[in-house]
Parts: structure tokens; C-alpha cells; sequence
């Protein structure tokens, strides 16, 4: 099997990823699980690295081999979209390729909560998607520009590492940029777009101090700017953002945060009951109490806040996968799993967490 037989074949069993690693067989993590592609072989060192070298360009095995590790965006016909990782490990060299659709996911088919779609008329501040890796928060963010793109005409700058979904303009236009091939790095890029009349923003991730810093500027001075961070919950995400820059820096920053935040996201997937997975999510809207508290520094309130304000448009994990278990899009089982398991992160990050509840 070659390595596009294989990408063409992950893409038929819906994997959300495809692992090449020497001495195993391949792997595709489908519905969050990782289990052996069915009639391959155990790749040794020498199949593993011909089959990664083969979807590489003379000048991409070039920068492999001077820095051991390579990102990548391909495209493949007759399978799609993909976002490529290269590394080097103990016994050679191997890949892990996640599946991009070929196609920008609406509202509906992520079944994304109908409050999101009054954010994305906003004319500026920061909206954060956070979640840990694989969560979705790519899909999620794609699926909010499209959105736009759909009810507004705007001038859309997208900077991502590499790029993923593909937009083609309806109301609005893009410019989408990749690090690495169109721009050097996020800040670099995102400093230049402050100058090319944007009016949304979208940062494939919140990754250092600078780019923090100017989204916070974009997001200030006219514009709506979109961003993914990780993060396990709407607090954990404000704590994270403002714990990047100096200690001398962190009131101005809480301030500013305060006055730009429009919301975070945060999302996490669960199997549904159909097959499959549904994202759950978390959602903190700036309303005057949630800008307080960034100002006063007192995260740990954030979620009594997110409780007691349904009517806003806010949701807690624990009411939105109830509400996925009486939709009967998940079991009561799975539910109580995700809750578990967000405890137990937010004990180790030393975060507060809804427990306890029985579906």
C-alpha cells in the first residue's frame, strides 16, 4: 500500500489521524481511538522513512534532515486536505498526519450552539477558542470565519501554521497566510496585517508574548480577532494569557483584557451515541461581572458566573452535555466520563471544576 493508498484510506474510514512510526504497524485514530490499519504490515525503519520521504519535496527532506522536525500542509488528489508532522525518533523517522475536510463545516453540522453566531457580528475584541489538542478547535474557529464570510463582507487576514481550511469568498475575501511560507512567524504577520484595512483577524494560535500582545492591539483599535489557545477551561485560558507577559506588565494587561475579551469558547469532544463525535462546550461571555473579575484578578469566580447567567448565553460543561444526554446525541456514561476527566485536570492545574453531577 503506498502512502497515498493509505491517506485515501484514512479518509474513507473518517480517521481524524493517520500515525507512520518505524516498527509498528500504521495507526488511524478514529472517534478518538487508535487501532491498527487493517491488511499492512509492521513498517521497518527503511519503509517507514521511504514512505514519509515519498510525500516530501527535495527541498522539505532538505530542512528535515538540518532540523529533525518538519511542519507541513498537503494536499493529495482523490484524498484531501492534510497537516503534516515529521519527526525523528529512537528507531527513525515517522509522520503523523491529521485529516483537514475538504470542506469549511457549517453551524449546523457541528451542531455549534446558535449564541456563538451573534459573536462573529461583532466589529471588534478578542474571541478565544480554547480546548486541548484534538478537541476541534481548528473545525470550531473555521466553521466561526465561514460564518462571516457568509453574513458579512469583510476583509478576513488569516495566519496559520500551517493552513487548513481552504475559504472561498462569498460575501467577504481572505487573505490566508502561512507561517513559514507566506510570513516568518504569527507577530511578524499579524503586525503587517494591523496595516492592510483587515476588519476580522484570525490567528491559528495564541503562541507567544508578541503575538499575545498585538492581538490584544488588533482587538483594541477596530477589529474583531479570532484565536485558539489550550486550555481546559474559560478561566484556565484568562489565568494562561495574562500569566505570559512580565509581572509588570500583568494590571495593564488584566485592563485590557478586560475591556477587549468578547468570550472564550471551550470545547471538548464526546463519542455520540450514532457514531462518531460532538463537540461539548463551555461558553464565558464578557458580561460586566466576567470583566471584573479579569480586572480584579479573580478567576476562581469566573464559574458561579457562567452558572448563573443561562439567560446571557453562557453555558457550563456539565449543563451542556446534560442537555447532549436528553438530546439522546450521548450517553449519560460519556457524559459523566468528561466530567471526570475535567476534574481531574483542573485538580492538576488547581482550577475550579463542576463534579458530581449524575445524568
Amino acid at each position: 500500500m503506498t502512502m497515498n493508498e493509505l491517506l485515501e484510506l484514512s479518509v474513507k474510514m473518517r480517521a481524524s489521524d493517520l500515525h507512520i512510526l518505524p516498527g509498528l504497524v500504521p495507526q488511524m485514530r478514529i472517534d478518538g481511538g487508535l487501532g491498527p490499519v487493517k491488511e499492512t504490515e509492521v513498517f521497518s525503519p527503511e519503509k517507514s522513512r521511504e514512505m514519509v520521504f515519498s510525500i516530501l519535496t527535495k527541498e522539505q527532506i532538505e530542512l528535515f534532515e538540518k532540523n529533525l522536525v518538519l511542519e507541513l500542509a498537503l494536499t493529495v488528489p482523490q484524498a484531501g486536505n492534510f497537516r503534516v508532522s515529521v519527526l525523528h525518533q529512537l528507531h527513525g523517522i515517522g509522520a503523523v498526519f491529521r485529516i483537514i475536510p475538504t470542506s469549511v463545516p457549517t453551524f449546523e453540522e457541528l451542531a455549534m450552539p446558535r449564541a456563538l453566531q451573534s459573536l462573529l457580528l461583532l466589529t471588534q475584541g478578542l474571541i478565544l477558542v480554547t480546548g486541548p489538542t484534538g478537541s476541534g478547535k481548528s473545525t470550531t474557529l473555521a466553521a466561526m470565519v465561514d460564518y462571516v464570510n457568509t453574513h458579512r463582507s469583510c476583509n478576513i487576514i488569516t495566519i496559520e501554521d500551517p493552513i487548513e481550511f481552504v475559504f472561498q469568498s462569498k460575501k467577504s475575501f481572505f487573505s490566508q497566510l502561512q507561517v513559514g511560507r507566506d510570513t516568518t512567524d504569527f507577530a511578524c504577520a499579524l503586525r503587517a496585517a494591523l496595516r492592510q484595512d483587515p476588519n476580522v483577524i484570525m490567528l491559528g494560535e495564541l503562541r507567544d508574548l508578541e503575538t499575545m500582545r498585538l492581538a490584544l492591539t488588533a482587538a483594541e483599535t477596530g477589529h474583531l480577532v479570532l484565536a485558539t489557545m489550550h486550555a481546559n477551561s474559560a478561566s484556565l485560558a484568562i489565568s494562561r494569557f495574562i500569566e505570559v507577559f512580565p509581572n509588570q506588565e500583568r494590571n495593564m494587561v488584566r485592563n485590557l483584557l478586560a475591556e477587549t475579551l468578547q468570550a472564550v469558547i471551550c470545547q471538548t469532544l464526546v463519542k455520540k451515541i450514532a457514531g462518531g463525535r460532538v463537540a461539548a462546550f463551555e461558553i464565558m461571555l464578557a458580561i460586566d461581572p466576567i470583566r471584573h473579575f479579569i480586572r480584579q484578578d479573580m478567576m476562581t469566580h469566573m464559574q458561579s458566573a457562567i452558572q448563573t447567567n443561562p439567560d446571557k448565553g453562557m453555558v457550563t460543561f456539565e449543563n451542556y452535555l446534560a442537555e447532549l444526554v436528553k438530546r439522546q446525541m450521548i450517553t449519560p456514561s460519556a457524559a459523566a466520563n468528561t466530567l471526570a476527566h475535567r476534574s481531574k485536570v483542573g485538580e492538576m492545574k488547581n482550577t475550579a471544576t463542576p463534579s458530581g453531577r449524575k445524568f
